[in-house]
């Protein structure tokens, strides 16, 4: 069930100087259950157990500190999937409890028995999961509002978490964060080294991924853990895939984790990108088009953060040179 707590104070600065010195044996539960948590997120293929909601405010400000964007968005998606999952098991009146926290407000009708909702809202959300059932278009209309059964109001509900957790993260201050936070500043620290380790180990056949810059690596880890990638972050792993020498086969084998895989629609758009259908090879965006959908994960990256770094074919072409001339790359001498 759903903390009392209004969901802004729960992300209050005050509430969490209270989870951090208090000596509850809540405030010790929620402590506990965030740094596991935390932990079982550096490996994506790792059971999660559900941390529930009054560890999330603490888990959000750990993540500030932590400060890995790669990190940060493996953390917030699990937790938006144990979420989903969760309100699959929640009666109608908490998943509207849930809804109206993140600013969704709906009534389940038992006539129809499903739910009313802003088509305005729907939009807003719906248009970050894939599938027909979540176009706008294909929507039941009933006097200016929409009707979506359980299973639909789930995905909005738990996409409307991912804005409202990015959001709250934007309003937290580094300074304060680590100021707060210092109590678990070991285990934090730890957790962000172990952050920056985290490396895509799956079998990419024909290509070796010990080149691919942090954007690629970040959407195959998520891919290959199952998550729904957006449209732009899996045209420009597609195209790019492509572009290294990854044969097509292999690159539809890697969307078969994805809870919405369709092996005959998948087919269609990696034949289209890579231009077995189309007559058209599509380049990956640019790296500016990625950082403007926020889609670039170059944290400490020295080659990502060099002024030269245009392109995500740029990274590769130079970690190829010097790995087939057997230099070191600057990261390398860096570690």
């Amino acid at each position: 069930m759903i903390n009392a707590a209004p969901l802004d104070e729960r992300f209050s600065e005050k509430n969490i100087k209270n989870i951090i010195s208090s000596f509850t044996r809540e405030c010790e539960l929620i402590r506990n259950n965030t740094k596991e948590f935390l932990k079982l997120s550096i490996d994506p293929d790792t059971v999660k157990f559900d941390p529930l909601d009054q560890s999330l405010p603490l888990i959000l400000w750990s993540l500030a500190y932590i400060d890995i964007n790669s990190f940060t968005s493996r953390v917030i998606n699990t937790y938006r999937d144990i979420l989903e999952s969760r309100l699959s098991k929640e009666t109608i009146e908490s998943v509207e409890k849930y809804a109206f926290e993140y600013g969704i407000k709906c009534l389940y009708n038992p006539d129809y028995q499903m739910y009313i909702m802003s088509p305005e809202v729907f939009s807003i959300y719906s248009r970050r999961v894939s599938g027909s059932k979540f176009r706008l278009v294909n929507q039941t209309f009933i006097d200016g509002k929409i009707i979506v059964e359980s299973e639909v109001l789930w995905k909005i509900i738990r996409e409307a978490f991912v804005v409202k957790a990015r959001a709250t993260l934007a309003l937290i201050d580094p300074e304060a964060c680590h100021l707060i936070l210092g109590p678990m500043a070991e285990e934090l620290v730890d957790l962000q080294d172990r952050a920056r380790e985290m490396k895509y180990s799956g079998d990419l056949g024909s290509v070796d991924s010990s080149c691919f810059p942090p954007c690629v690596l970040h959407f195959l880890s998520d891919a290959r853990a199952g998550v729904n990638l957006p449209h732009m972050a899996r045209f420009t792993m597609v195209s790019f895939l492509h572009h290294v020498g990854m044969k097509n086969e292999e690159i539809m084998n890697i969307f078969k984790s994805a809870p919405d895989f369709n092996e005959r629609i998948t087919s269609y758009q990696v034949n289209h990108v890579t231009g077995h259908s189309s007559g058209t090879e599509y380049s990956p965006p640019k790296c500016s088009v990625l950082k403007s959908n926020h889609l670039c994960y170059m944290d400490n990256d020295y080659v990502c953060n060099s002024e030269w770094l245009k392109h995500p074919m740029q990274y590769y072409s130079y970690k190829k040179r010097r790995k087939d001339s057997g230099k070191p790359s600057f990261n390398d001498l860096q570690k």
